[in-house]
Order: C-alpha cells, then structure tokens, then sequence
C-alpha cells in the first residue's frame, strides 16, 4: 500500500489508508504501508496498526511540486527495496499526480490497483487537453481501479479507463470511534458556546474546492432570522485569511469560529458540539468528512455535487442545496432550526444509514473481492502471453 496522503494528515484519503489497511490486517492478511504526509503535522502521533500491518515508512515532506517530485523518487526506492526483500501479490496507491511514477517504475510485474478518491480528478477532467490525453494516460498506469463514488466511476470511464476494470466501493466509517454522545464543556467554553446555540460544523480544510465561503455567506443571510447561529471551522488551509476576511465584510465574525486543524482523535468531540454538519463544496468525491458527521448522529446539510446526493437524502438525513447558492443554504439554515424537532429525527437516519451501508469491513471485503479478479486476470494474461 503506497499512499503520500497519511494520518497524521487530517482529510478522507489518510483516513481512508488508515482504516482500510487496519480492516485489511484484521481480516488475515499482511500489508506493508509506504506512506507520507505534510511537514507541518511532523511529530504527531499517529494511531497504531494491528498486528498484519506494519507502516514501513511516514515520511515527512512539503506538499509542493518539488516536494513531489523528491517525494516519488524516495517512494520509488523504497519500493524497490521492499520489492528485493519481500514478495508482493500487488501494489495499491491512492493519489493521482505523483504516486504513480514511482510506483509504476518500481513494481514492475506486480498487479497495479488505484483508489480514484480525487476531486481533483474530477477538476482535471473539465480541462480538454486533461480529459483527452494526460488523465487517459495516468489512469491507463493501473490494472483495476476502484472509486467511492459513481460519479468518479462514471467521469473514468469518460476518460477511457475499461468499465469491467473498474468497481464502485463506497468509503467506509468507524462508526465505534464516530458515534453520539455528550457535548464537551471544556470545548464549549473554549469556542464560546452556550446552551441553545444553534451550531453547524465543517469538517472541512479551508480550500476553495470545499465551499466554505459559500457557507459564511449563508450565515450572513440567516444572522437576523438565527441570532444564536455559531459556525465551527475545524480544519485549516490557505483560505483563511480570505475567510476571516469575509467573515470580517459581512458583520459575522463573532458567529464563525475557527477551530484549526484538529487531530483525528479529537474530530468526535468537536462534531459532539454541533447540531448539523455541512458541506457546501463546489465539487465533492464522497465524503468521508461527512459520513463521520453522520455516524455522530449529526445531519448533513450538503450541495448538490459529486457523491454527496449518493448519501444525504432530501429531508430524511440531512438537505441539499444548489452548488454555489449561499441565499439557499440560508434558508435552510433558517428553516431546520426553527423546527429543531426535525433534527434528532434526521439524524437517527444518518446514524442508521452509516451503520447499515458504510462499515470498513464491508469496504475491505469488496476490495479483496477487486484484489482477487486483478489477480485472477493477471494470470490469465500471463498464460496467454
């Protein structure tokens, strides 16, 4: 498993590594992680792997393009030395730009599997020269591809990847770590909350991809109809300060509370503050952001985009909105909280939802199932040769 995108990062695609490679070990299997993440987080702690799994490497680096470039090069001999060491049934990786030069240069032979989770792929595929020949030519670098939503399916078979080589698995959810519970009264003092607060969480990176402007002016739509309507920020990024600058422009600083980046361990007791999450990104794979949401009981208030619809259902467990429409989500933001009875009905639905449809096992299962076909054909490639 090779993945530069690793906890102590915060986001969906470290998260998903994390607890797709523990699933995986727990099930009997063995796998070795060749793994980075950002300079800023060095030092973190990271949560242990069981037995059957072992994290060979976490390498720090600067999540720039030369950062990159050095990065896939290190990654490229790591792999080879692993490759001299040990044997391999197949090799999987889970970003789009740089991992697969190193990996499809040093696991020659080995069976090639790519987890699409990207919306960044998705804003590649809007460019003509992007859509026609470089994604055909980086996806064309792996023999199976799996992605957790039917959009990212849908956009790489657009791209010319095989249909009958790619297969639909959504991301799973811990739902013993994520699960309802009581507010913290050390963290509602620390954010300024009281009881009675109206409070929607992001649990989001500050970046323009995931819409929390969009969201800040929503506030500022609803501040006079919701005089108690806090907004927690947790998660950080280069939007900042235009955020706080915004926040400042629209009279709403005292209603929108930046959090900052948070470990994982401490994501369940900051969605435990809130009411109802949202995420009003402009594009969006699905979010694993707001299945743990959801595991906490919490309802979504999403945009119509990408996987989103996939898994928030119009007044069952949560409400959508048209990407980019901050007067709507305003008004939904008026409308849910003034029927606050509505609220705990939705988010027992998205509770129930994530339990029954988004476990981890059930992820590791289908992707032993796209691990055996790979092989399966490999072999018969190789016999045919």
């Amino acid at each position: 498993m090779v993945s530069d995108d690793y906890l102590p990062n915060p986001g969906g695609i470290a998260a998903h590594v994390y607890e797709l490679v523990r699933e995986l070990a727990l099930a009997g299997h063995q796998v070795d992680l060749i793994a980075g993440h950002s300079h800023l987080l060095a030092g973190q702690p990271v949560p242990p792997l069981p037995a059957g799994a072992r994290l060979l490497v976490n390498r720090p680096f600067r999540r720039n393009h030369p950062g990159y470039l050095v990065n896939t090069a290190r990654v490229y001999l790591d792999i080879r030395r692993q490759l001299a060491r040990e044997r391999y049934d197949l090799v999987h990786w889970h970003n789009l730009a740089w991992e697969p030069w190193g990996v499809r240069l040093a696991a020659r032979g080995l069976p090639r599997v790519f987890t699409n989770h990207s919306s960044g792929f998705l804003r590649r595929m809007k460019t003509s020269w992007r859509r026609r020949f470089q994604m055909p030519f980086m996806l064309g670098l792996a023999d199976t591809i799996l992605t957790p939503s039917t959009e990212l399916l849908e956009k790489s078979v657009e791209a010319r990847y095989p249909r009958e080589r790619l297969h639909y698995i959504p991301n799973g959810v811990n739902t013993d770590d994520f699960s309802p519970g009581p507010r913290d009264p050390a963290l509602m003092r620390a954010y300024g909350l009281e009881p009675g607060d109206n409070v929607v969480v992001v649990p989001r990176r500050l970046d323009p991809k995931n819409g929390v402007d969009v969201l800040v002016r929503a506030v500022a739509e609803a501040k006079e109809a919701l005089p108690r309507l806090k907004v927690l920020l947790v998660g950080d990024g280069e939007q900042r300060p235009e955020l706080q600058a915004l926040a400042g422009n629209l009279d709403v600083t005292g209603r929108v509370v930046f959090c900052g980046s948070q470990p994982r361990a401490a994501m369940t007791p900051h969605l435990r503050l809130a009411d109802v999450a949202a995420l009003p990104s402009r594009a969006e794979a699905v979010s694993l952001a707001g299945l743990e949401a959801m595991a906490c009981g919490l309802p979504v208030l999403g945009s119509r985009v990408g996987g989103i619809p996939e898994f928030v259902f119009e007044g069952v467990n949560g409400r959508l909105f048209p990407v980019e429409d901050h007067r709507r989500l305003g008004e939904i933001l008026v409308e849910v909280f003034s029927n606050p009875a509505s609220i705990p009905k939705m988010g027992a639905h998205a509770r129930q939802g994530v339990t029954e449809n988004f476990s981890w096992k059930r992820c590791a299962d289908r992707t032993l199932e796209a691990y055996a076909s790979t092989l399966a054909r490999a072999r018969r490639e190789k016999e045919t040769a």
